[in-house]
């Protein structure tokens, strides 16, 4: 009986002994993770002078010594664990790298090979942590061949794949590391470091989508990864994919009061070049701060500021630009514009010229000045640019019929006519042209010619009747003219009806119109009513107010 309570006895002992020390080793462990590294090597002292054999014991003081940067006496106890348990495989691996961190790679070399010994081998991380070793050593071979083994022995282990990666990548086989980089991260998803690395991999190898891809795998994970959210614009940048790299950047500058003027540069480019205006406009604000005279700065301002519409902001900041650099023909263009909207037509006519000082060869720009002046009322100067635009581009159309109508303006109807009948020559299904030689005609005194041309011009309309509304309204028009030059009443009264269908508030059709029916001798109450739409039009004409006259009292 005495003897069975003995070996109850020591049976309790066996068990509660084990637990009592896997409390001690655990808060070992707690003081470590939680960095009280000084606490847990004096912790891990008093384990050993209890028991000067606790392999457990010299392993955490090893670990705490590690972490401490106490090489020399990480060495010490991590050589007293393998001396004392050889079978502790974490020993020889903690061994090996501290080693490493010392630089001496032969005992490192010696430890892992000592250790793989006893372990046949059969331990993975000894052999990644003898492959990284290696790879120090520049043995990329024989680190392979240590990784590879690894990988075999333990397919799930990520460490492998990376040391096989590391190695792929060192011997320039950037494919191969990629792969392996991936097939760690199908273990993991979430190793953030990993999928960096791996993004780095692709750029290195040009493999930019991939590389995209990856980065923004990473910036999922991490929101905040500046790094990875940098890099990834920089690519979108390069590309000039200005749409993603805007909106890439956009999370880096919501958290950077004051970034590096190279990040504002580029996201300042991007916004402005996806035409993100408002969006850019405090950006070059804070760039042009830091730098007065940067060139991409005062321009973004000037454009972006044109494009909210604050023209006078984006004059000054074009004036300044001009200082610094020349302006493109854009620049002049949006500066013309702003001009405009002030009413400053002088400086718009001036400003855009210097447009055509830059490139002579584009018909546009001679148009667009050639606008400006007749704007002006600079007949002369109009109808050269125009006679320029349509030197340039023979099928300039609006060119032909704005030169002829500068013509006009100055009297030269020949000219004027000769132009729109090469309007007409260019494009004969335009009815504009048709309308404005009719015009012309009527003006050298050749209404019948006038007329003819008009009903050109209706033929040709045919069913576009809404586009061209205004054109059959003025061919309508100078046809009931004619007749009624020809005082065929009734033909021109017709036609003046038909042109007001079209445009009811010329006051010149509807006096033509009212003059036509007084002249009928029957229908003086309707010339009556024309005349007083006349005034409703045109208060002050004298023609209309002297028909009402006389007809009030006929018809009254």
């Amino acid at each position: 009986m005495k003897n069975a309570l003995l070996l109850l006895a020591a049976g309790i002992f066996l068990i509660s002994g084990p637990t009592v020390g896997q409390v001690r080793a655990d808060r070992g462990k707690e003081l470590l993770i939680q960095g009280k590294v000084a606490e847990a090597i004096v912790f891990y002292h008093d384990q050993i002078n209890n028991s000067s054999r606790d392999h457990l014991a010299w392993f955490g003081l090893a670990q705490a010594y590690f972490k401490a940067g106490r090489l020399d006496s990480a060495e010490i106890a991590a050589r007293r664990v393998v001396a004392i348990e050889d079978e502790l495989d974490e020993g020889h691996v903690l061994l090996t790298e501290v080693l490493v961190a010392k630089n001496d790679l032969p005992a490192a070399h010696a430890a892992a090979r000592a250790g793989l010994k006893v372990k046949k081998q059969q331990f993975p991380p000894l052999l990644i942590s003898l492959g990284n070793l290696l790879v120090k050593m520049d043995s990329l071979d024989a680190a392979l061949v240590a990784f590879s083994r690894a990988r075999e022995l333990e397919p799930n282990n990520i460490g492998a794949y990376v040391g096989e990666a590391e190695v792929y990548a060192k011997q320039g086989v950037g494919p191969m590391a990629a792969q392996r980089y991936e097939k760690a991260l199908e273990i993991d998803s979430t190793q953030t470091a990993l999928l960096y690395t791996l993004a780095n991999t692709y750029l290195k190898d040009r493999q930019y989508n991939d590389a995209a891809r990856t980065y923004q795998r990473l910036i999922n994970l991490e929101p905040q990864n500046d790094a990875a959210r940098l890099e990834l614009g920089r690519l979108y940048y390069r590309a000039k994919r200005w749409v993603l790299c805007a909106s890439t950047l956009k999370d880096y500058f919501t958290r950077h009061a004051s970034p590096p003027t190279e990040q504002m540069s580029m996201y300042l480019e991007a916004l402005m070049n996806s035409r993100q205006y408002k969006e850019a406009l405090p950006i070059a604000q804070k760039l042009a701060k830091e730098d007065p005279k940067s060139v991409l700065a005062i321009g973004s301002l000037a454009r972006a500021q044109f494009e909210v519409k604050n023209y006078p902001a984006s004059i000054e900041n074009y004036n300044a630009l001009a200082l610094l650099d020349t302006l493109q023909i854009d620049d002049y263009r949006r500066l013309s514009f702003a001009y405009l909207d002030g009413k400053k037509d002088s400086l718009a006519v001036i400003t855009l010229e210097k447009a055509i000082e830059l490139d002579s060869t584009q018909p546009n720009l001679y148009g667009d000045v050639g606008n400006l002046w007749m704007r002006l009322k600079n007949w002369s100067r109009a109808a050269y640019m125009f006679e320029k635009r349509f030197t340039l581009d023979t099928t300039a159309i609006a060119a032909y019929i704005n030169y002829g109508a500068c013509m006009m303006q100055m009297d030269n109807f020949e000219a004027a006519a000769s132009a729109f009948e090469r309007a007409i020559a260019q494009r004969p299904d335009y009815p504009p042209s048709y309308t404005n030689l009719a015009s012309c005609y009527f003006q050298m005194k050749r209404p019948e010619q006038g007329r003819q041309i008009c009903e050109k011009a209706i033929e040709v309309v045919d069913t576009a009747k809404t586009r061209y509304r205004l054109e059959l309204a003025d061919a309508y028009r100078m046809i009931g003219l004619s007749f009624l030059l020809e005082k065929k009443w009734e033909d021109g009264v017709k036609n003046l009806k038909e042109s007001i269908k079209y445009k009811d508030d010329a006051a010149q059709t509807w006096l033509l119109l009212g003059q036509g029916l007084q002249n009928t001798g029957t229908k003086n109450k309707e010339a009556l009513e024309a005349y007083r739409r006349v005034l409703k039009l045109d208060p002050k004409n004298e023609a209309a107010l002297k028909g009402v006259e006389i007809l009030k009292i006929l018809v009254e």
